[in-house]
């Protein structure tokens, strides 16, 4: 059974869980040999985008109707999310 100590377990040492389908009843844990990472240390926002969001054009969230989201991106015709991913 998947959990989420399980995933963030999973996530700390670098793998994340996926299945080969919607339809598939195992998951597999996958590791990338590249990994898209932010380092946020030296994060930049250009002034533009700096006036944008103070001015309150945009909204900035996090933690915000996460299972909708899931099931919004399992929704495609292709996924690799499954129902045990969904939970």
């Amino acid at each position: 059974m998947l959990t989420a100590e399980l995933m963030l377990s999973g996530y700390a040492h670098g793998i994340f869980p996926m299945a080969e389908g919607r339809d598939a009843n195992l998951l597999h844990w996958v590791d990338p040999k590249l990994r898209g990472i932010f380092p946020l240390d030296n994060f930049h926002i250009s002034r533009s985008l700096r006036r944008q969001i103070l001015a309150g054009n945009y909204t900035i969230r996090t933690d915000t109707a996460f299972r909708a989201v899931v099931e919004a991106c399992a929704g495609r015709a292709e996924t690799w999310i499954n129902a045990e991913l969904l939970g």
